[in-house]
């Protein structure tokens, strides 16, 4: 029986609502927001993967949208928000090397 990776999200608009998801659910998100608001986050993601650094953010006004990204030891924090809400991501540090993966296979397809 295969094992399935659950992130932790945080949606927070009108208060603060936890839930839980799939890695692949959470690489298609970011897939979503990488091309419909053309923004770099993979390749902020990967700059993580390097370990020079332990957390990227960037910021664009208009239409507005945040993202950070953090990496430690044992955790893959990523946050953003735009005009509709704020999500937050939490999930095990390896999951971060599968979303780098993803966005590799999808920029071939």
């Amino acid at each position: 029986m295969d094992t399935i990776e659950l992130v932790k999200i945080q949606l927070k608009k009108t208060g603060e609502f936890y839930n839980y998801t799939t890695l692949d659910t959470v690489c298609a998100l970011l897939h979503k927001f990488a091309s419909e608001k053309d923004l770099p986050i993979f390749d902020t993601m990967e700059i993580l993967t390097t370990q020079k650094v332990n957390s990227l953010s960037f910021t664009r006004d208009d239409p507005y949208f945040y993202f950070y990204s953090r990496l430690d030891d044992n955790e893959v924090l990523i946050k953003f928000s735009d005009d509709k809400g704020e999500m937050e991501m939490r999930m095990n540090a390896e999951s971060l090397r599968t979303i780098i993966e993803s966005a590799k296979n999808h920029k071939l397809q």
